[in-house]
């Protein structure tokens, strides 16, 4: 008998929906519960089994110093009630779940008005849903604690993962086996990439740093490129000569790709820089940041090439055009807006949303603007006029993402109402059922053919659907944890997750016998 896992809330979010917030009180006074916390930060947390849980609650001695009976039985209650989130605690730390482990220290610090110890409060809504199973092949890759990302190199040989333990890891794609030694960082990988060439792997952390590793060998071939606070992202110019590194310490910096030397003074915003990119000339970078401006600064000389691009909350993107006469920038302040990039200056009116917008990309002629917002919409704009072309696309909560298909007659959203959407691209109207999750979906993605649609969720699944009938074509591919990503390999024989669990896994479709006319 497994013991199921509920994700944890403490009690000033008890509104949250669909929320039944039971309470555990647990032991100790505010010293002891936050030497518990630091343990389980450190630790990490699990789902644990029934069995251990009785096991550990079985050899956990209490030890009150009563001063008479009624003390005691009051002290061994209070005990007891220690017992089973003391355990889950210790069963945490052999599954090394590290995002369980900081809800359940969150979690334990609340108190009841009629308590004196911190309570344990358990939200009754399971993190995975249901109780999954699969009958598809797969491997899995392991890492200490959630994999952030993960992808194929270009022959589809080798799998890149990084991960929350530390590490960035390179796998045989065959076998599932390690083939190099750890890229190992102080802190988080927050990500990584190949250079054109799949001779070198670049990583950054929240340790503050970039790094340049050799592919084959494994080595680190530059020193850390160090920002003062951790690094979001980092990407090679075209001919990898320059590094792109952007930071929470308010900067873009840019790296002599040979040295590690910067070669331009830092790139500074008022708040974190989220993003950043070279323009296709590599004569321009392109900024954004949470000040809630984006900025075009000189790539020879490091100096601002325009005045800021400016919104009233943080700026969530920011992209050319494919001509590069004009940057589209989209806001938590609820709006789009597209502005010229010689003069600064807005192109059209701001195309206004009714909460934080998302995401946003032009079609490939550049004459509609497709959006999504945590408004619960997404919405078709025309460019030359600022009005929408559509009815809205509705879904009952935050729209995480849209995109087109390839000829551009589709639309495909997906939502944390726990459905992905297909819709006309020419009406509006929906062309399939809701493709169904149990929990929000975190993404979707065609094939190569467009006749697949592979979405991932927060019930720990990922699934693949057929873009004509909107059935799902294989069993739920399953996770222990929350599915942060999915991608198909390049002839489709394979799909790649990744997961808060740990692990990313490697399904072999070259057995699931997808129906001929899917």
């Amino acid at each position: 008998m497994r013991f199921r896992y509920f994700p944890l809330q403490i009690e000033e979010e008890t509104t949250a929906r669909n929320s039944l917030i039971t309470s555990v009180p647990l032991r100790g006074g505010a010293l002891s519960t936050l030497l518990v916390i630091a343990w389980l930060v450190m630790m990490g947390g699990a789902v644990l089994a029934a069995q251990q849980c009785h096991a550990a609650t079985e050899s956990m001695a209490v030890a009150p110093t009563p001063r008479d009976s009624a003390a005691v039985a009051a002290s061994n209650r209070r005990g007891n009630e220690s017992r089973a989130p003391t355990a889950l605690s210790d069963g945490a730390s052999n599954r090394a779940r590290q995002v369980d482990a900081v809800r359940t220290a969150m979690a334990v610090w609340p108190t009841l008005p009629d308590r004196a110890g911190p309570v344990l409060r358990v939200q009754a809504e399971p993190h995975c849903a249901s109780q999954h199973t699969t009958e598809l092949a797969h491997t899995s890759l392991y890492h200490g604690y959630t994999v952030s990302g993960a992808m194929f190199d270009r022959s589809d040989d080798r799998i890149v993962t990084w991960s929350h333990d530390n590490t960035a890891r390179v796998w045989d794609a065959a076998t599932g086996e390690a083939i190099l030694p750890p890229f190992s960082h102080e802190k988080d990988v927050l990500g990584a990439a190949f250079n054109e060439a799949q001779s070198l792997i670049l990583t950054w952390s929240q340790d503050d740093t970039a790094r340049l590793w050799d592919a084959s060998t494994g080595e680190a071939v530059l020193a850390p490129l160090r920002h003062t606070e951790k690094v979001w992202g980092a990407t090679f110019n075209r001919a990898e000569t320059r590094i792109l590194t952007w930071s929470r310490d308010r900067t873009a910096r840019v790296w002599d790709a040979a040295t590690g030397e910067p070669v331009l003074p830092p790139l500074r915003h008022d708040s974190q820089v989220r993003g950043a990119m070279f323009n296709a000339e590599e004569t321009l970078i392109l900024t954004r940041s949470n000040d809630g401006t984006a900025r075009l600064w000189d790539a020879e000389t490091g100096a601002a090439a325009l005045q800021p691009l400016r919104h009233e909350g943080r700026v969530n993107g920011a992209v050319f055009n494919d001509a590069e006469t004009r940057i589209l920038t989209w806001s938590s302040d609820r709006t789009v807006r597209l502005w010229d990039a010689a003069s600064g200056e807005m192109v059209i009116p701001p195309l206004r949303h009714d909460d934080n917008v998302r995401s946003a990309v032009f079609n490939r002629d550049e004459t509609r603007i497709l959006t999504g917002s945590w408004d619960g919409t997404a919405r078709l704009w025309d460019v030359g006029t600022g009005e929408t072309v559509l009815p809205f696309l509705h879904h009952q909560r935050e729209v995480r993402g849209a995109a087109f298909s390839a000829d551009e007659t589709r639309i495909l959203t997906w939502s944390h109402d726990g459905t992905a959407r297909l819709w006309d691209a020419a009406t509006g109207r929906a062309i399939l059922p809701p493709l169904r999750h149990e929990r929000e979906v975190l993404g979707a993605a065609f094939n190569e053919a467009e006749s697949l649609i592979l979405t991932w969720s927060w019930d720990c699944t990922a699934r693949v659907w057929s873009s004509r009938t909107g059935k799902p074509l294989l069993p739920p591919l399953v996770h222990d944890d929350i599915v942060r990503g999915a991608t198909f390999n390049g002839d489709e024989t394979r799909i790649l997750t990744w997961s808060t669990d740990g692990t990313a896994r490697l399904w072999d479709l070259t057995r699931a016998r997808l129906p001929t006319d899917h």
